[in-house]
């Protein structure tokens, strides 16, 4: 059954024009579609496959963690007016990338602020009431409301 683009109605489809308003059966197209399978990785710019790798390999072969410790040195003047120096090492962790994986990389998760908790709601409240009642409690007598 066809349907009328003017006025809604149901008609046969054997009809070229609508039984109700007279407007013509719209003519439709056919369209027909290609598609292409890609069966090889190849760079869509160049289209060379010698040196195409998923970014999941870029990141791993081109991403460096590097640990280590930094010494830290402290001056200061003990109580016999001798000049000494504490040092102490502090450890550190650090990831390196390449500008390839930088490039590709995910960006960084934005910080979500934690929301307050319910223990300091409940504290707040509590701390607010009870201002107000020993405020109510002071100067009542002022105010004439106690």
């Amino acid at each position: 059954m066809a349907i009328c683009e003017g006025c809604g109605f149901s008609y046969q489809d054997s009809f070229q024009f609508c039984p109700q308003c007279g407007r013509a059966k719209p003519k439709y197209t056919n369209v027909t579609l290609s598609t292409s399978v890609v069966t090889e990785l190849e760079c869509p710019k160049c289209h060379s496959d010698d040196k195409v790798e998923k970014i999941s390999a870029i990141l791993k072969a081109q991403t460096h963690t590097i640990e280590g410790s930094l010494p830290i040195s402290e001056v200061y003047t003990n109580s016999e007016g001798e000049i000494r120096t504490d040092t102490s090492y502090k450890k550190f962790t650090s990831t390196q990338l390449s500008s390839l994986a930088r490039s590709v990389a995910y960006p960084p998760q934005p910080v979500i602020p934690k929301k307050p908790t319910i223990f300091w709601l409940l504290c707040f409240s509590v701390l607010t009431i009870s201002g107000i009642c020993f405020f109510l409690y002071s100067f009542g007598d002022l105010l004439d409301l106690w």
